[in-house]
């Protein structure tokens, strides 16, 4: 029994805990600047698809029936708390990492260097650095090939004070047909992402708007993602996509 699964359930009306809300304002601004491809509501399409035990795609009017109840334009920020005027399923999965990382990251910056010369704070897919590595040089990260961690892609430094998040289509999914249906669903047609790309952001200082990034880029058609690049932007950081292409995997 959650904060989330009561306002999911309608048991409470306002959300009003500065962590979740906080999470929810990043996810809005993400979903604004995907033009609604990236949703924090999207949870029935992804246990509509339920990719690990699905074997071939349902019909199209399944899917806008799961659509029909997607849609954080129905998520209203006040003075409050976060409200809601329609029937809807919050998940915070695409977030959550990041934001831990983000208030683990602040009782270091608290407690100051004298205090804590360096440490990797790390989620899974979310990772934030403090200080540098006790050479004094930054920390390095290596990124390879989603489908082969043994195959590099490349690298590149770290610096105190930078997250990065990491998202992927390659490991949760099913094929039909020749078509690759992942586990991350587009939250405007309902579908899972099919292209076999992956994508990291880093971002300065950032962790859960970095988590929803990599989530968003992946969902967000290539022509829609000059607002997201805003965002990237906005906090000094890069994008670094690996798709495929002729020669295999390569960093764009």
């Amino acid at each position: 029994d959650t904060v989330v699964s009561r306002f999911n359930g309608g048991q409470l009306e306002v959300m009003a805990q500065p962590e979740l809300v906080a999470m929810v304002q990043d996810g809005l601004t993400v979903f604004r600047a995907s033009g609604g491809h990236y949703d924090l509501t999207v949870s029935p399409l992804i246990k509509f698809w339920d990719v690990r035990h699905r074997t071939m795609p349902p019909t199209r009017e399944e899917v806008n029936a799961a659509l029909a109840k997607v849609g954080s334009e129905h998520l209203i920020e006040g003075a409050g708390g976060i409200t809601r005027d329609a029937e809807l399923t919050l998940d915070l999965g695409s977030i959550n990492k990041g934001y831990a990382v983000d208030e683990a990251f602040k009782v270091f910056k608290t407690a100051g260097a004298e205090a804590i010369k360096w440490a990797i704070i790390n989620a899974e897919s979310s990772t934030m650095v403090w200080g540098t590595k006790p050479d004094g040089e930054s920390f390095s990260v290596l990124l390879t090939d989603p489908r082969d961690d043994t195959r590099p892609v490349t690298t590149f430094a770290l610096n105190s004070g930078e997250a990065i998040s990491s998202s992927d289509l390659f490991h949760q999914g099913f094929n039909y047909e020749g078509r690759w249906y992942s586990h991350i669903v587009d939250a405007q047609s309902g579908w899972p992402v099919s292209e076999e790309a992956g994508v990291t952001v880093v971002l300065v200082g950032h962790a859960a708007l970095a988590d929803a990034l990599s989530t968003a880029f992946l969902v967000t058609p290539a022509d829609r993602e000059e607002e997201l690049m805003d965002l990237v932007r906005d906090h000094h950081g890069r994008v670094i996509k690996i798709a495929m292409d002729g020669t295999g995997i390569v960093a764009e």
